[in-house]
């Protein structure tokens, strides 16, 4: 997959004599550019949380994968491992396991192929090293959004019996680097995706489609004329520890009092003397092509994205009135389509029909609806018969307690019509200034108080529940791809996300005194050196400096997905 993450500290806490000089100039500089790209860290420097506990119940192995940390990884979670063979596969029961390096792409959708096999009965698929090539062989019997570029570790559900393409999905493991070796996703990674073994197939919406558009018209027939292709749903979750972003529980030595250095949480947030705390992002997209069909005018297809997000800051390292860290606060996501032209992408001819979620503020829970028309032409044995206007109507519902959205799509401009939404925290962040700590400036300054922090403690108190863990966001976009664009195979969807996470808290005190002390500055601390919290009495002693500490990182993440167009033929 074509994926890069992007991670970004800022940092406005000065620390104070001439290293604080040195760190505000540093984080000026940063402020001046929008993202930075940091290397992501090798697995060996990944502290690796462990597995959790066998709670499947059979693993039936194809051929010899070779990627065998990663094939452990998996194993770890079954009761029962065994080679592929002779034994019938059932669903329910076993989950198949294969290393696309080692099979022909052309091959796994005939009958006699162990893929095929699994996938006629239900049974789900693992496939390690997975490429563009052999993710469009998936596509040939379970056709979605093509997730462009290298997959170490996807997860093909096939659709119950009886249900169309949409009831299945293929869910990929994505990082910053798409390198096709060496590649291997980690164990929280791993997990993250064999946890939806449990509910392979969530309940989305009361609808025939996985996007939960209804149709409506005054003729109630035309409706059933309606040409859609629904897509199966393709899910991507962010291997945060993979790519070395992690968020830091490390100390650093920011300033100091005579012989005693005072610490806060280290400034490089990528830093892991100390286990990290790792956060979790699954995006569900359930993509639906439409038919709009004009008696005697021009046709075009319509693409229906629908889109989950499931956002969670990870366990908080700590949360009471001395710190509290990490937190999320901001998400942010742009969708942008095109068509290919020849070698070119082609951002005109696309029109914007309709996208939630709208903007909102105050509320703890929204239902949110939007819709949209189609043209419909009815046909009885091949030939028009008549015609005439369908109308789709999408809901959806999302939690905002104290969070608020922001609505920014361009339903027309030069550069195309990208879908883009801000969700954050709306509280205590007052007003839409980058001096108030709103989630968009990097200044941490609440009615003169650094958010979340008043000079004897961290009101972690008010921190609002969507930033403490799970953030569900509900939305989708829908446009119409345009007749003059009836040519192009495939449309082209490039994602964008930003998130943001916080920290705040109090400076602690060294356990150790140093005739030196501000030589110390810019060290990480030893965890034997890290001593108590005090707010007050840094603050007091220290003339109002380094009492108390703030914390940002921003991480960028952007993918591109293809959908062909030929799911859905024009015809004359």
């Amino acid at each position: 997959m074509v994926s890069s993450l992007k991670h970004v500290s800022v940092n406005p806490t000065q620390r104070g004599g001439y290293v604080a000089l040195q760190r505000t100039s540093a984080m000026l500089a940063l402020l001046g550019v929008s993202f930075l790209l940091l290397a992501g860290c090798s697995e060996d420097e990944q502290p690796q949380p462990q597995n959790a506990a066998a709670d499947m119940e059979q693993l039936v192995i194809v051929g010899e994968p070779g990627d065998l940390t990663m094939r452990s990884a998996i194993e770890a979670r079954f009761r029962q491992v065994r080679s592929a063979g002779i034994q019938s596969l059932e669903a329910g029961r076993d989950v198949l396991l294969l290393d696309a390096r080692l099979e022909n792409p052309l091959s796994i959708t005939e009958p006699n192929h162990a893929f095929r096999q699994a996938f006629d009965a239900g049974v789900p698929i693992l496939i390690m090293h997975m490429d563009d090539d052999f993710e469009r062989a998936v596509h040939r019997i379970l056709p979605s959004l093509l997730d462009v570029g290298y997959t170490g570790l996807a997860l093909v559900i096939p659709p119950r019996a009886g249900y169309g393409h949409h009831d299945g999905s293929i869910m990929h493991i994505t990082r910053k680097d798409a390198r096709s070796e060496p590649w291997s996703a980690t164990n929280t990674a791993i997990n993250s995706l064999l946890d939806q073994l449990h509910q392979p197939h969530p309940a989305r919406a009361a609808s025939s489609d996985s996007n939960g558009d209804s149709c409506s018209s005054v003729d109630a027939n035309l409706c059933s004329f309606v040409q859609k292709t629904p897509l199966a749903r393709i899910s991507i979750i962010n291997d945060f520890s993979a790519d070395g972003i992690c968020l830091t529980r490390d100390w650093e030595y920011v300033d100091a009092y005579v012989t005693r250095p005072i610490l806060a949480l280290n400034f490089d947030s990528t830093k892991h003397d100390q286990s990290p705390q790792c956060p979790s992002q699954i995006i569900n997209f359930y993509p639906v092509l439409y038919l709009n069909d004009t008696v005697n005018g021009p046709k075009s297809r319509v693409v229906s994205l629908g889109m989950d997000a499931n956002l969670n800051p990870g366990s908080l390292s700590q949360r009471d009135n001395n710190a509290a860290f990490w937190y999320q606060t901001y998400f942010n996501m742009q969708v942008r389509p095109a068509v290919w032209t020849g070698s070119d992408l082609w951002l005109t001819g696309i029109q914007w029909l309709a996208n939630l979620p709208h903007s909102a503020n105050n509320q703890h829970s929204m239902t949110d609806s939007t819709g949209w028309s189609l043209n419909v032409a009815a046909k009885s044995n091949g030939e028009v018969s008549g015609g005439g206007s369908v109308s789709f109507s999408h809901s959806v519902t999302n939690s905002l307690s104290d969070w608020k959205y922001i609505d920014h799509t361009t339903q027309s401009s030069s550069e195309g019509t990208p879908w883009a939404f801000t969700a954050m925290q709306g509280f205590p962040y007052a007003g839409d200034s980058s001096e108030d700590c709103d989630g968009f400036g990097d200044v941490f300054n609440w009615l003169g108080v650094k958010c979340h922090s008043l000079p004897q403690g961290v009101r972690y108190d008010t921190i609002p529940d969507l930033s403490l863990a799970t953030a569900i966001i509900n939305g989708l976009a829908v446009w119409d791809i345009g007749s003059d664009n009836n040519a192009s195979k495939t449309a082209v969807f490039t994602v964008s996300t930003t998130t943001s996470f916080d920290a705040v808290g109090c400076g602690r005190w060294s356990k150790s005194n140093f005739a030196d002390a501000p030589s110390m500055i810019g060290n990480t601390a030893p965890i034997d050196d890290v001593g108590d919290y005090d707010c007050g009495g840094i603050s007091f002693v220290n003339l109002g400096k380094s009492g108390s500490w703030t914390r940002r990182v921003k991480t960028v993440a952007n993918k591109r997905f293809e959908i062909d167009l030929s799911l859905l033929p024009i015809g004359n």
